[in-house]
């Protein structure tokens, strides 16, 4: 079988990391709607599935024939309790302002896993807090421009390469060479602050 780029990427990160992957578009995509008549644009980083992050898999089977529907399509990965992992998106450039942010929370970054985004932000990924529930924020917890993706969130995994640009470890962060860290004291008590705290236990839906 001949893999494109993305797909291999899927491949490994299913079989490597043991993470959940579905196909995310790498480009967007414009159409006439049948009914209405209207042009509609489906974005790039948007779900190619129908049920998105829920369709996400580990196995090698399923995900040959989800790229092999999509071949170009960049990784997507759920984040939150059923994949253990928390991500805080640093958005930079284009006005945004995800770095002053960041730097003004007085923040020490403990030594995790990090990637380069296609717009030239970053995603800091850490190990989901078990005895919290963390859902997606925008600008809530740490600031303008500094997002957070757990319970139903999704990111773009490093290695895709969609349309305008591609993802990466930034060098020394990737998985191979650092821990994904547990969640300071310090960012939690951010994470908490913004967020309803609760420990009750919540049904997770298992992906294969």
């Amino acid at each position: 079988m001949n893999r494109t780029h993305n797909h291999q990427v899927a491949i490994q990160v299913a079989s490597e990391l043991g993470l959940p992957v579905f196909p995310v578009r790498e480009n967007d995509t414009t159409y006439i709607d049948k009914k209405s008549g209207k042009t509609l644009t489906l974005k790039a980083k948007s779900p190619y599935t129908r049920n998105g992050f829920k369709d996400a898999t580990k196995n090698l089977n399923q995900i040959d024939a989800l790229w092999l529907r999509s071949p170009n399509a960049a990784v997507g990965v759920p984040t939150g309790p059923e994949t253990s992992l928390l991500v805080i998106d640093k958005d930079t450039g284009d006005g945004k302002v995800g770095e002053q942010s960041w730097t003004e929370t007085g923040i020490v970054l403990p030594h995790t896993v990090q990637t380069k985004t296609m717009s030239g932000g970053e995603h800091y990924i850490f190990n989901y807090p078990a005895d919290h529930i963390i859902r997606n924020s925008a600008g809530t917890s740490f600031g303008p421009d500094l997002d957070v993706r757990g319970l139903g969130g999704y990111v773009v995994w490093a290695g895709s390469a969609l349309e305008n640009g591609k993802y990466e470890f930034k060098p020394g962060h990737s998985p191979a060479e650092a821990p994904f860290a547990d969640l300071t004291p310090e960012i939690l008590g951010f994470l908490t602050s913004s967020q309803n705290k609760t420990t009750k236990k919540i049904a997770i839906e298992h992906w294969n």
